[in-house]
């Protein structure tokens, strides 16, 4: 919350995953050249050695990844996320709120965060301190973010122009 008990975070809410890593990365990635300092975490998806795809965290403004997904085997249906490299992730994001950005970003609001697990705390920490925060959250936990949040913050449509128009709103506390 700012200054005035306005809310300062905002999620995308997507319904497709393919785009919003790369959506969200650009938006960073023009932050980033106007100057602007910003930490958190953007997921992505590489390679992985058995010729499938893992699930990364980049740490904004660092050289460093987390694999956040471990390999159960291609008939697994189990849930893929490594608990220990989720904790690992979880202190690099709190370790961007200690930077006192323009904006943290995270990689995802999911299944975790709903159970209160994951980056739960360090999310609800952000989210009290006022600085301003973006988080993708799939259509699926929309309901859920909106619990977590109380129904504050803004929703956001995936568009370059929504996530450009909402962190523009903030300039005057951002700056």
């Amino acid at each position: 919350m700012d200054d005035e008990g306005l809310p300062r975070f905002a999620g995308v809410v997507y319904d497709q995953e393919e785009g919003i890593d790369a959506l969200v990365g650009d938006f960073v990635a023009g932050l980033l050249a106007r100057k602007l300092r910003v930490g958190g975490l953007l997921q992505g998806r590489e390679p992985d050695a058995q010729g499938g795809t893992r699930t990364v965290v980049r740490v904004i403004g660092k050289a460093r990844r987390i694999v956040i997904s471990q390999n159960l085997g291609r008939q697994s249906t189990a849930c893929s996320i490594d608990s220990a490299a989720i904790a690992e992730a979880a202190v690099a994001l709190r370790q961007a709120l200690e930077g006192r950005p323009a904006l943290i970003v995270g990689n995802r609001f999911g299944h975790l965060e709903l159970e209160g697990a994951g980056m739960s705390e360090e999310m609800l920490d952000i989210l009290a301190s006022g600085t301003p925060f973006l988080i993708p959250v799939a259509r699926r936990f929309e309901e859920g973010w909106r619990r977590f949040t109380g129904d504050l913050g803004d929703l956001l449509d995936p568009r370059p122009a929504a996530l450009a128009a909402w962190f523009e709103a903030l300039a005057p506390v951002t700056a």
